[in-house]
């Protein structure tokens, strides 16, 4: 969460870049990392607990 805030405010600093616009970024950045990060877990758990002559 700090890593997050310190490229924020990395990008913030930066004239051509708005806060506003960096914040969307990071923000639209970590939801796609726990998205992916959420399905291949939920594919394990599935593939655990489901037959395999089920899928």
């Amino acid at each position: 969460m700090i890593l997050c805030y310190m490229v924020v405010f990395r990008f913030s600093r930066t004239p051509c870049v708005p806060p506003f616009t960096a914040l969307m970024l990071v923000t639209g950045l970590g939801l796609v990392v726990f998205w992916m990060t959420l399905l291949s877990v939920a594919r394990e758990v599935w593939s655990a607990l489901v037959p395999s002559q089920w899928v």
